[in-house]
């Protein structure tokens, strides 16, 4: 039983979530015909679609966000790397300057 067209009107284009739409029933194993012919799109563009969604799909795969609970810990734990640093620096010997060498020190602008 051939269902009736799903369009969306000319000046609003295709909107994003008709274009998910078309490319789920087509990941589900509808034919790329039938789904042409009911949303009025053309099969190179529903494979366009299909093409974009998968790339979108796997990107937000790889997407490594930590949750809440892991960036409030991940948060504290480079505050503690940065403390542990600065302490490291602080009581790291200084070599002693060579004999007969200057030492420059920075001293205050005259402004």
């Amino acid at each position: 039983m051939p269902q009736k067209p799903i369009r969306s009107t000319p000046a609003a284009g295709r909107s994003a979530q008709l274009q998910a739409a078309a490319v789920l029933r087509l990941l589900r194993g509808e034919s790329l015909e039938d789904l042409s012919r009911t949303f009025g799109m053309t099969v190179p563009a529903l494979k366009r679609y299909r093409a974009a969604l998968q790339r979108g799909g796997l990107i937000a795969v790889d997407a490594t966000e930590p949750d809440a609970e892991g960036a409030g810990e991940l948060e504290r734990l480079r505050v503690k790397i940065g403390e542990l640093s600065a302490e490291l620096e602080r009581l790291r010997p200084r070599p002693a300057p060579r004999e007969g060498t200057v030492v420059w020190t920075p001293r205050m602008s005259r402004a």
